[in-house]
């Protein structure tokens, strides 16, 4: 094939470009992740509005919503059919100023760990002079313990040692009333925590526990999610 030739005019400048052409370049798939309501704002600036364009553009015909209601996720995919096709992803997560006192999940805490959490927590309790006698009286919680060296050994000279430990808890509160939003940028919601003691090998262990947590989290995560989905009507949406 005979080479191109182009006619430059006079005091014009000739440029002249070799070697390999650029590689073509593809979109990039978008994955949005963020709080729970996160696929409702995006409907919102998308759908709702009419703006959006390009692979952000919603076509209900194509849009599946997804629901995990035991991972507390919101899932819209625009295109599942599209490799490059929006995701967005709503994350209904615990506050993690709850998540400290581990209630419920059978976290124990040694007696110098639950006065610290419970020292630097002061302003979720709901009664400030009923967080000082809590705290005035774990600090001053008797702790006794005796050893005593059982009589039966063998022949190698071994023998066994029994631990015994007591403590005194007629006289010290044992549940508390917290105010905090369960959920991540939630309300702030009410409910009473149980302290838990129990006695073994020589130490003693703490952990708390409240039956009014577990209900305020599966109403509460219901609630929001179905609130959450007020902004899906128009698409396909999918529990799992």
């Amino acid at each position: 094939m005979d080479p191109k030739i182009t006619i430059v005019p006079p005091g014009d400048t000739l440029n002249i470009f070799t070697g390999k052409a650029l590689d073509p370049k593809y979109p990039e798939k978008i994955r949005v992740s963020g709080n729970i309501e996160s696929v409702k704002n995006f409907l919102e600036k998308r759908y709702a509005a009419g703006k959006g364009n390009g692979l952000q553009e919603v076509d209900k015909q194509k849009a599946v919503v997804t629901v995990d209601d035991i991972a507390m996720t919101i899932l819209l995919q625009l295109d599942p059919e599209n490799h490059f096709g929006v995701e967005v992803k709503g994350q209904l997560e615990f506050n993690p100023d709850l998540v400290q006192f581990h209630i419920n999940d059978n976290q124990t805490f040694s007696r110098e760990a639950m006065i610290k959490l419970l020292k630097f927590n002061k302003r979720f309790f709901a009664d400030p002079l009923k967080h000082e006698e809590l705290l005035d009286s774990y600090m001053k919680l008797n702790l006794s313990g005796s050893t005593q060296i059982k009589s039966e050994s063998d022949d190698r000279g071994n023998k066994d040692v029994a631990f015994k430990k007591n403590i005194d808890s007629q006289n010290i509160p044992k549940n508390f009333v917290l105010e905090l939003p369960i959920f991540k940028g939630q309300a702030v919601k009410r409910f009473r925590v149980d302290i838990c003691i129990d006695v073994t090998n020589a130490s003693v262990s703490f952990w708390f526990e409240s039956v009014e947590l577990v209900e305020l989290i599966e109403e509460g995560k219901k609630e929001i999610i179905e609130k959450q989905l007020e902004s899906c009507n128009d698409f396909v949406i999918i529990h799992k």
